[in-house]
């Protein structure tokens, strides 16, 4: 029979996630107490977040977790490269039905890292709670120096825009 998160608990759950947290020596506090504690170099931080949600964004029918946790880190990671920023970090929440197997919980956690960990962007922590329907929310932290923020609000006509991916395959493969 398969663990779920009735029967772990959250503690359960996330001794059975720390393998998957960061370990550089940048963290002070690691994972598991109520924030990250993080030694910064000079610069900005900048910060970001998104959500997915189950029947938005995608369905167990048609996405395996481990591409979930991938998806979910790469919007992340491209939000922080559009600002010209290198990652340093991300935190994870999500809700989840208690029925949820914990080894979906461990194949989103391992597509995640698998997309974030070569950037250079550990899960720093994470939150869980009950919910209805799976979501997944994460936030990601990175640094860059004061002069090199890129912003939507300074694009000229003659930059460029660079688009990776079939623009819409995200929606064609929900539906």
């Amino acid at each position: 029979m398969q663990d779920t998160l009735a029967t772990l608990g959250e503690q359960g759950l996330l001794k059975r996630l720390a393998p998957y947290f960061g370990h550089s020596g940048q963290i002070q506090v690691p994972a598991g107490d109520d924030g990250a504690v993080l030694a910064m170099a000079t610069g900005n931080l900048v910060v970001t977040t998104d959500l997915l949600f189950e029947g938005v964004h995608f369905s167990e029918r048609t996405t395996r977790a481990a591409d979930v946790g991938w998806r979910a880190a790469a919007a992340n990671l491209s939000d922080l490269a559009a600002m010209g920023a290198r990652p340093i970090g991300t935190l994870i929440g999500l809700g989840l039905p208690p029925e949820t197997p914990v080894n979906w919980v461990e194949e989103l956690y391992r597509g995640f890292t698998e997309c974030a960990d070569p950037h250079g962007a550990p899960i720093l922590g994470c939150d869980n709670c009950r919910a209805q329907s799976r979501s997944i929310a994460v936030t990601a932290l990175g640094i860059v120096a004061p002069d090199r923020v890129l912003k939507r609000t300074s694009a000229q006509p003659t930059d460029v825009l660079v688009v990776t991916g079939t623009l819409g395959d995200s929606q064609a493969g929900l539906e």
